[in-house]
C-alpha cells in the first residue's frame, strides 16, 4: 500500500464519525509522520506496515475523540458547558501521537498535597542525613570535646 492509498483509506474511515478539521489534522499528521520516517532512511512500505490497517487506526482515533468529548461535557458551578469543538481539535493531537502536555488529571488540591508531601519527604531526608552524620562522628567528637573542655578548665585556674 502506498502513502496516498493509506491516507485515503484513513480519511474515508474517519469522515463518517468525526468532523472535517479533526480528520484533516490527523491526515496531515500521518502524512508528515510518513515523510519524516522516509527522510530518516526508512522505506515507505515499512512505515505504513508499522502503522497498521487504516481502519483499525481510525477506530483508535475516533475512540480518543469520543472520550475527550465526553470529558469536556462538564457540569461546573451550576452551569452546563459543552466545549466539544475545542476538544475535537486537541484530541486529534492526542490521538495522532503528539500531546500538548496540558492537563495531568490532578486537581489543584491534590497537586498542593503532593507538593507538600514531596517537601516534607525532602526535609525528612536532609534531617536524617544530618543526624546520621552526627551519630557517625559522635564517637570521635565527644572524647575530643571532653579533652578540650578539661584542658581549658585546668588552664584557666592558673
Amino acid at each position: 500500500m502506498t502513502k496516498s492509498e493509506f491516507l485515503e483509506r484513513l480519511k474515508e474511515a474517519l469522515e463518517n464519525d468525526i468532523n472535517g478539521p479533526v480528520v484533516q489534522e490527523n491526515i496531515n499528521y500521518y502524512s508528515q509522520y510518513i515523510d519524516d520516517e522516509v527522510r530518516n532512511g526508512r522505506e515507505e512500505a515499512a512505515v505504513i506496515e508499522e502503522l497498521g490497517d487504516p481502519w483499525v487506526l481510525s477506530k483508535t482515533i475516533i475512540d480518543s475523540v469520543e472520550i475527550k468529548t465526553k470529558q469536556s461535557n462538564t457540569y461546573s458551578q451550576g452551569t452546563y458547558s459543552n466545549s466539544s469543538s475545542q476538544t475535537n481539535q486537541s484530541s486529534s493531537q492526542g490521538a495522532s501521537g503528539s500531546s500538548s502536555g496540558g492537563g495531568s488529571g490532578f486537581s489543584g488540591k491534590l497537586k498542593l498535597i503532593l507538593i507538600i508531601l514531596v517537601v516534607v519527604a525532602v526535609v525528612m531526608g536532609i534531617f536524617s542525613l544530618v543526624v546520621g552524620a552526627f551519630s557517625a562522628m559522635a564517637p570521635v567528637l565527644v572524647p575530643i570535646l571532653l579533652i578540650v573542655f578539661i584542658v581549658r578548665l585546668f588552664s584557666n585556674r592558673r
